[in-house]
Order: C-alpha cells, then sequence, then structure tokens
C-alpha cells in the first residue's frame, strides 16, 4: 500500500502505560519487515510533533501516530501548516484516545498490523477555530473542560480516563454559568450555560458520548452541544445522570450541526 517511508511520532508518555512500549516496538518490527524504511521522533513538549512535521514529513508516505488526540491534534496542524496530504495512522497509546474511540481502532497488535498494512484511506472533516488553528475533534468550555489538564499525568497512567470521571466530580463545587450568544447557521441560542462543545466525534473526553447516528466525519459539519445553567442541585443531578447516559432530550441540553459556529462571551473564557 505504502511504498518506501514512513516517519513515526511518539509521545513519551506512551511507553509508561500498561506496556504500551512493546506494542510501539511490534509496530515498528512490522513496518521494517514489509520493506518500509523509518524514522522516529520522540516530543517532548508542546509543538513538538507540529515541528517534526515541518523538518520530517514533506518525503514520508504515511505518519504514524504513538500517542494520544494531543499528539494527533498536532501532527493534523503540522501537516496542513506544511499543505501536506500525507496519510496519518493512529496507533492510540494515550490516556483517552477520544478518536480511536470514534474510529474503532485498536492498539492490539494483530488489528493494528492488518489496519497499517491492508488499511483503506479515509477522509475525515477538520474545522478552522479562531482563524488559524486546525480543529481535529472538539472544542469547548465550561464545566470539565480544564480536567484533562488538570489531572496529573501519573494518576493518568494508572486509572486511565477514569481519572477524569474523579477529578471532574471534585470540581462540581466550582461549576458556573458562562453568558453567552452562540450562532449557527440558522438558529441563534443565548443565555447562561455551565457547557460547550462544538466536536466531530462520538466521544469527548471519554465521557461524552454520541451515537454514530448523530455524528458524520465527513459531512461538513460539526456537532454543537450546550448544556444550560440549571436552576436547581436537583436539575443539575438530572443533568450529569443524562449526560452520562447518552440521552441528550433534557430540556437544559442542545443539540445540533453546523458548518459554522459563533461564540461570543460576555467576560472572557478558557
Amino acid at each position: 500500500m505504502f511504498k518506501k517511508y514512513a516517519l513515526i511520532i511518539k509521545n513519551p508518555i506512551a511507553g509508561k502505560i500498561k506496556n504500551r512500549d512493546s506494542k510501539i516496538h511490534t509496530l515498528i518490527n512490522i513496518l521494517s519487515k514489509h520493506l518500509f524504511s523509518y524514522k522516529t521522533c520522540v516530543t517532548g513538549k508542546k509543538g513538538d510533533a507540529v515541528e517534526f512535521i515541518k523538518c520530517y514529513a514533506k518525503d514520508a508516505d504515511i505518519i504514524v501516530c504513538c500517542g494520544g488526540d494531543g499528539t494527533l491534534h498536532e501532527i493534523v496542524n503540522g501537516l496542513i501548516n506544511e499543505n501536506l496530504q500525507t496519510p496519518i495512522y493512529y496507533f492510540p497509546t494515550g490516556t483517552t484516545n477520544d478518536m480511536a474511540r470514534t474510529l474503532c481502532l485498536s492498539n492490539n497488535k494483530k488489528p493494528a498490523a492488518d489496519l497499517l498494512l491492508n488499511g483503506l484511506i479515509n477522509d475525515q472533516d477538520a474545522g478552522v477555530f479562531n482563524g488559524n488553528i486546525c480543529l481535529t475533534y472538539s472544542a469547548s468550555f465550561g464545566a470539565f473542560t480544564d480536567i484533562s489538564y488538570n489531572t496529573p499525568q501519573w494518576i493518568k497512567n494508572r486509572l486511565g480516563y477514569c481519572a477524569y470521571w474523579i477529578y471532574g466530580f471534585k470540581s462540581l463545587s466550582s461549576i458556573k454559568p458562562y453568558q453567552a450568544i452562540i450562532t449557527t447557521d440558522n438558529q441563534t441560542f443565548e443565555g447562561r450555560f455551565i457547557f460547550g462543545c462544538v466536536s466531530n466525534s462520538t466521544s469527548i473526553g471519554g465521557i461524552l458520548k454520541l451515537t454514530d447516528q448523530k455524528v458524520d466525519l465527513c459531512d461538513g459539519r460539526m456537532e454543537l452541544l450546550l448544556i444550560r445553567y440549571p436552576k436547581s442541585p436537583a436539575e443539575l443531578g438530572q443533568l450529569i445522570f443524562d449526560v452520562a447516559r447518552g440521552k441528550y432530550s433534557n430540556k437544559n441540553i442542545i443539540f445540533t450541526q453546523a458548518e459554522r459556529i459563533s461564540v461570543r462571551f460576555q467576560n472572557d473564557v478558557d
């Protein structure tokens, strides 16, 4: 399928989680046995994967991403910055791997090898965020959106995405409303919201789930999920319960799809 050269970009954290380093070595051995030459680059800080793409991706037949959604995000941005359309093979070795869940990808050796050598190339939508950042699969504000940054890495290594649930419950007391106006292709939503997310994925943070019937990865649209500020602790509890079950018929939950989405806040928001 691919001819000569694979660029492997690896997050070093991956090798410390559940013996995943041996799986990565197995993947490299598979490349070698099938006449691939390869270069392995190990990320050490934010932006490294983008730089590796800039320096080494021009002659690559395929980019092998050994990491999580953050590593994948940087690789996609790097390719778009360099105007390259090199196929990406995503070997999920991160904590949550939302895109791998969406694409039903595995880091088990045999299915990974089969997919790498015989898989088909599929296109997928990407968004543009604030005019200059490629949005691979989600951007969000409000409750729980800082969990992935505030959860210590060693806890994520041991507990996987369950760590996000633990730190999520710890942050319940700090939930606050954000006054916002959200405009889509043909709708406007205004009010106080505790959460908002623009996504192109069936899994967000390993917690939010959307069904395949609701999400098409290449239809030119993103999904918009908004949660209004509840009026009582009971409503908040019901909201959390419904979201955890993937049930979005709650009156405080807005779900729609659009090609363009604009969000205006009253105050600065992360």
